[in-house]
């Protein structure tokens, strides 16, 4: 069998997702069989995608400086001091 493209693929695929949740657990092994057939995807592989989304899309990641008030810089101090100035914890 000929190799599909992967815009076709992704058509098949939201074909796929549309049906696949509308049938029973037989109809959705006869689902994933086909488009397995038709893709040359893996049929686990196959299983992943249709629970997936096609594209994730994500959004920048925000990176903040925490800003911590003078009390509990104060109040961390004073535990720090009190663990004998321990940055790293050990066997116990």
């Amino acid at each position: 069998m000929e190799a599909v493209s992967k815009q076709v693929r992704k058509e098949l695929l939201e074909a796929l997702r549309a049906r696949y949740g509308r049938v029973s657990k037989g109809g959705k092994g006869t689902i994933l069989n086909e488009f397995a057939m038709v893709s040359g995807y893996h049929r686990k592989h196959t299983i992943k995608l249709s629970r997936s989304r096609m594209e994730v899309t994500s959004s920048p990641a925000v990176i903040s400086q925490r800003v911590y008030g003078e009390a509990v810089k104060n109040a961390l101090i004073v535990v720090w001091e009190a663990a004998n100035g321990v940055s790293e914890c050990g066997d116990i």
